[in-house]
């Protein structure tokens, strides 16, 4: 029998006294709150493809051409929703994809789906009244205040105490161990088979579940952005300029602007344009070009709400590293980077999550059962004279 040496020992009480109890601790209180979010986000993985068929009716029209103006289309929703400030208007390439404006109103903000071909009302809802709204209301706990700050708290401990513990405890001491830490070991029972179980399911999903977590903590962190800008050496992003003199309300009408922003680039995948409501403020018109790399490259057009002139134009082509990177964590985080078998990666590595809370809670209790079981049994065994 080979005697440990020092360091072994050494480890061994660390990850005994420290690591290990943190781990389960962290688990127990933080880990729900990863479990709610990782169970919320794997009811959104597949979205772009269900969302249409349950939602049909507010989202599909049939196909047509010409389609109305914008200033059309606006004065319809107002028409529907006369108690809300038109904030913006959100259109899409395809030919059968309904306009989408939005409006906001005292108790948040409401979308009204619009027929870009005849301007017919398809209906309207808050904005997370529909299933995946609600899901990423939940996801994002946007439900209270400062739910940014529980689920960026959340996910730094996910990753430091739960995933990077969980790493130390699981690192075999020796190359031959790794087998009996990456596969099922036949004939195990009770708590053995759940850490056998919690510690497989740990190390293929590791991956997946950091790479998720570190993509989710710019929505939740500006200094986490601020950091990805100085690793860069990227300039902060610019805010968004203001017109020369401070002029009433917006006059130069949405569909101009629209024409104006074709004119720099044709033809774009998806479209979001945003009304100058404050004296000074831009037209902002957000764009994803054709042939965009991910689903966040998105361009950024700033035009004078008075005259139309163009006070800057921000292409994607043209942004900083730490912007790139940026757009790619946020797509990556949505899991719209891979295609079928990216969202399959990121769903296998969310549900990953409350089976690693089960394992890891079940093996535990059935631990201290255990141990009261044993200490019962010395209570009650005969004393010697």
């Amino acid at each position: 029998m080979r005697i440990p040496t020092l360091r072994e020992l050494s480890m061994a009480i660390i990850l005994r006294r420290w690591i290990l109890p943190l781990h389960r601790w962290t688990g127990f209180t933080v880990g729900i709150v990863v479990i709610f979010m990782a169970t919320t986000g794997a009811g959104m993985v597949f979205r772009a493809q269900v969302d249409p068929a349950i939602n049909g009716e507010l989202l599909i029209v049939t196909a047509c051409a010409p389609r109305l103006s914008l200033d059309n289309l606006a004065h319809s929703a107002q028409l529907a929703h006369p108690e809300g400030q038109l904030d913006s208007i959100h259109l899409f390439a395809r030919p059968d994809a309904a306009a989408q404006l939005r409006f906001s109103t005292r108790n948040g903000k409401d979308i009204v789906y619009v027929n870009p071909c005849s301007g017919q009302i398809l209906g309207q809802r808050g904005r997370y009244d529909g299933i995946f709204d609600r899901l990423e209301q939940l996801h994002r706990f946007k439900f209270m205040k400062r739910g940014s700050l529980i689920t960026g708290i959340s996910s730094l401990l996910f990753v430091l105490v739960l995933a990077g513990g969980g790493l130390v405890i699981w690192w075999p001491r020796t190359f031959r161990g790794l087998s009996r830490h990456v596969r099922p070991i036949s004939g195990l029972t009770g708590m053995a088979r759940m850490l056998n179980l919690h510690r497989i399911i740990g190390f293929y999903s590791v991956l997946v579940l950091l790479t998720s977590a570190l993509t989710g903590l710019p929505l939740a962190f500006d200094w986490y952005r601020s950091g990805v800008y100085l690793l860069t050496d990227s300039p902060l992003p610019e805010p968004a300029p203001k017109t020369a003199i401070a002029a009433g309300p917006q006059s130069f009408s949405m569909e101009a602007a629209w024409q104006r922003a074709q004119s720099l680039t044709s033809n774009p995948d998806e479209v979001l344009l945003h009304y100058a409501h404050k004296p000074g403020d831009p037209i902002e018109v957000e764009l994803l070009e054709q042939h965009a790399p991910n689903s966040s490259a998105f361009s950024y057009l700033y035009l004078d709400a008075n005259t139309g002139r163009v006070l800057s134009y921000r292409p994607y082509a043209t942004a900083s590293a730490a912007d790139r990177l940026l757009a790619w964590a946020d797509a990556l985080h949505r899991g719209e980077i891979g295609g079928l078998a990216g969202q399959l990666v990121l769903l296998a590595g969310a549900l990953a999550v409350p089976v690693l809370g089960f394992t890891g809670f079940r093996a535990y209790f059935h631990r201290r059962l255990r141990l009261r079981n044993n200490h019962a049994k010395d209570d009650n065994r005969p004393r010697s004279a």
